[in-house]
């Protein structure tokens, strides 16, 4: 399943490197990656996840941890349908 998460990221140097090497340390495939530096000491780092077996919200909570991310949000999740009963 495809993810996509938004992080608040500190200006430092080898802060992007850690963000994506947590995620792909945790079995994540980096599908996409956008950073906008709008304010001198922190990024938005938009990225875009790929994994068949993984827990998002799992790599959330990692990504959370890091000295350097002070945000993160899940902004989409795919939409699960199901078929109605009987029909």
């Amino acid at each position: 399943m495809n993810h996509a998460l938004k992080l608040q990221i500190r200006n430092i140097e080898g802060a992007l490197i850690r963000a994506l090497g947590t995620a792909e340390r945790r079995g994540f495939r980096v599908l996409g990656v956008e950073l906008n530096s709008r304010k001198k000491d922190f990024s938005q780092l938009y990225l875009t996840v790929h994994s068949a077996d993984r827990c998002v919200h799992q790599l959330k909570r990692q990504l959370e941890r890091l000295h350097d991310v002070t945000d993160v949000s899940i902004i989409a999740e795919p939409v699960v349908l199901t078929a109605a009963a009987g029909v």
